[in-house]
């Protein structure tokens, strides 16, 4: 699973610029990923983004 901000507004999703998921890749396009929940409220939009619409966080390493 990793994160991901939208880059675009999509009305029809309910899915807007800015906001962070969860994400899992979809097994059935390699061009689609999967939005399991919305950061920080769980919200699951219940939708699959292309990867062009979508920017990869990445996750902060750990320091000792």
């Amino acid at each position: 699973m990793f994160t991901v901000e939208i880059k675009k507004d999509d009305e029809t999703l309910g899915i807007k610029k800015g906001e962070q998921y969860l994400a899992v890749r979809y097994p059935y396009d390699d061009e689609k990923i999967t939005l399991v929940s919305r950061v920080p409220d769980g919200f699951d939009p219940e939708c699959n983004q292309y990867w062009a619409d979508v920017k990869i966080i990445p996750k902060k390493r750990k320091t000792n």
